[in-house]
Parts: structure tokens; C-alpha cells; sequence
């Protein structure tokens, strides 16, 4: 197993791994995966999967129901935000890059123990009618049997493999890049994660800002629940990276007491960082 931690990235965990990570940039772009209205984005969202601890669910038989976490109240969000009212369980995200594999960022776990604490839970999404989930069926849920890989230096690389406890049936792998991406300034990209634990969102108008060797930046509306989310490009579906950290957090509205997404220009703020895949691969 591949397992780098630095010092320095060990003590900043806790903070980055549960810290609420949110900015919109311009627009909220947030939308559920069936509005998306697309084959491909439907396709991508089914494999991946919310990350949580196994103390957020209460078993009811074949049924795993969430504990009550409502978004807005666990934020205390003000009334005008989006998605006020529906579960926020999540800490990190991921996706499924092989028959019983995850792909995830690396500082969502602290230990191996942390990672086998955790569940990994598919088709946690708003249904067609509206419905939001308020829990999983057993055979969406999986476990962890041990950490493949994983590297935290904040400086460079953020990711984890994961090897579930049994091989996934009814996801397929996403589909893995068999050379370099083509990550270029202005590209348009888009997440697909679970932001602050909400049900799977796609998230589409990320523009591309700079490329690095490991990494780049990109203005997308991410929150702390999205870390290891996979990145796309937008025109074609082509996994490019994954979500690591990013920009400030929720801020208080004083005049009304409560709490609001920070809001960015579209070409404001730091930007989000995403770990290029091609190179996680080529570390792993």
C-alpha cells in the first residue's frame, strides 16, 4: 500500500477534511442530476458515490435510514438558499474507477481506521419526482477493506484508492484517461459530488484558470462535501481530476443572524484545486 502522509498535512486534516469549503462563482450552478436531462451526466452520477461515517445510519432492515441532518438547519443557513431541506450526510465524495475501487481525495481519511468507520453509498440522488433520500437500500452500501493509496501533502498531491468490500454490481467504472488530458486555460468543467453532503449534484460552468503540473485551478461551485469529486470536461464527459481544497467558507449575514453561501465573480477568489488524474494514476 502507498501511503504518504506529511506532518504538516496531518495536523491541518481535521480542519480541511470537515470544514464547510463553500463558494459559488457568478451564477450557482448546482443543479440535481435530473435536471441535467442527459444520458452522459446520468451515466457519470451512477458512479459515484457519497462518503460517511457508518454512525450516520440507522438500520431498518434491508433499509439504512439517514440520521437527521436537514442542510439548512445543520448550516443554519438563511431561508433564501437552495436546498434547505434536504439531508446533508456526506463528508467527502467519490467515484468508482474499478470493479471494487474508489477514487477519493486523500485527506478524507486520517487513518485506516477512519476509512474502514466509513460507508460508500451509490444512487444517493433527488429521484425524478423530487424526492430527496432519506436513506440507502444494503445493497447500495458498501465498506472499506483497505486503503489501496493515498497521499495528503497540500503542497502537491491529495488523493485516495479505496478497495471496497465486495465488487460493486449495478455501476459501472467510470472510464479512466489512457494518456495525458487536454487541461487548458478557459476550459469549461464540471463536478459531479455531493457539496456540504447534499444528494449528488452535477455542477456544470467551471472555467479553467491555470494548469499546473500536478494540479489546476478552476472557479467551480465547490463546498467541503465535494473533496474527491471528479472533475470533467464539460463538452465530452473526459474525467480530468479530482476535487481537493477549496475557497473561503459559508459567511454570517449579521443584519439577519444566519448563514450564507460566500459568492464569488466568476473570475474572483482563489479558485478551486483539482488534482489531475493522469497523475494519480501514474503515482498509484
Amino acid at each position: 500500500m502507498k501511503f504518504v502522509f506529511t506532518l504538516a498535512t496531518l495536523l491541518l486534516t481535521l480542519s480541511i477534511a470537515f470544514s464547510a469549503k463553500a463558494v459559488i462563482y457568478g451564477a450557482d450552478d448546482r443543479k440535481e442530476v435530473v435536471q441535467m436531462n442527459s444520458p452522459m451526466w446520468s451515466s457519470i452520477a451512477d458512479s459515484t458515490v457519497v462518503i460517511l461515517p457508518g454512525t450516520s445510519l440507522i438500520r431498518a432492515g434491508n433499509i439504512f435510514n439517514f440520521v437527521d441532518e436537514i442542510y439548512g438547519r445543520f448550516y443554519s443557513l438563511c431561508k433564501d438558499e437552495p436546498f434547505l431541506n434536504q439531508p446533508s450526510v456526506g463528508q467527502c465524495s467519490g467515484s468508482l474507477i474499478g470493479e471494487n475501487l474508489i477514487l477519493t481525495a486523500g485527506h478524507c481519511f486520517q487513518s485506516t481506521q477512519d476509512c474502514q468507520d466509513s460507508k460508500f453509498i451509490f444512487n444517493y440522488a433527488v429521484s425524478k419526482s423530487g424526492t430527496s433520500p432519506k436513506g440507502a437500500s444494503a445493497s447500495e452500501i458498501y465498506s472499506c477493506k483497505r486503503v489501496v493509496s493515498q497521499v495528503f501533502d497540500k503542497n502537491a498531491l491529495d488523493y485516495a484508492i479505496i478497495e471496497l468490500d465486495r465488487p460493486v454490481v449495478g455501476h459501472k467504472p467510470l472510464r479512466l484517461p489512457a494518456a495525458a488530458t487536454d487541461v487548458r486555460t478557459n476550459l469549461n468543467v464540471t463536478i459531479v459530488g455531493n457539496p456540504a453532503g447534499l444528494p449528488t449534484k452535477v455542477i456544470p460552468n467551471g472555467i479553467v484558470r491555470e494548469v499546473r503540473e500536478l494540479s489546476f485551478r478552476a472557479s467551480l461551485d465547490s463546498f467541503g462535501g465535494a473533496s474527491g469529486a471528479p472533475v470533467f470536461n464539460t463538452e465530452n464527459g473526459d474525467l480530468l481530476g479530482i476535487i481537493s481544497l477549496g475557497a473561503q467558507d459559508f459567511q454570517t449575514d449579521p443584519s439577519r443572524g444566519c448563514q450564507e453561501t460566500y459568492k464569488c465573480d466568476q473570475d474572483g477568489c482563489m479558485g478551486e484545486k483539482i488534482i489531475r488524474i493522469e497523475e494519480i494514476l501514474k503515482n498509484h
